[in-house]
């Protein structure tokens, strides 16, 4: 049998906050320079800052809804590998 180990949900909370403290502090750098903004590079931060919010909720649901009762899969697991890949 093989054990998949999914992080503890304080932890993840933890993450979360963090990313929502550096996404704010990306947004603000971005948006106050007195220089022209390229709209590119605010559209970027807030699609990365999507999935990683995505990637967490996910993680949340995962933990409470399979890792507890014992019945996590392989095939529950699959998006958080997607999540992986496209946010790195």
């Amino acid at each position: 049998m093989v054990s998949i180990v999914i992080c503890d949900p304080s932890q993840t909370y933890r993450h979360l906050g963090i990313y929502s403290v550096l996404f704010s502090m990306c947004l603000y750098v971005l948006i106050r320079r007195r220089t022209t903004i390229h709209w590119i590079l605010p559209v970027l931060t807030i699609v990365m800052f999507s999935i990683a919010t995505a990637d967490i909720s996910y993680s949340v649901y995962l933990h409470f809804q399979y890792a507890l009762k014992g019945t996590l899969t392989f095939h529950a697991m699959r998006p958080k590998y997607w999540f992986f890949v496209t946010n790195k």
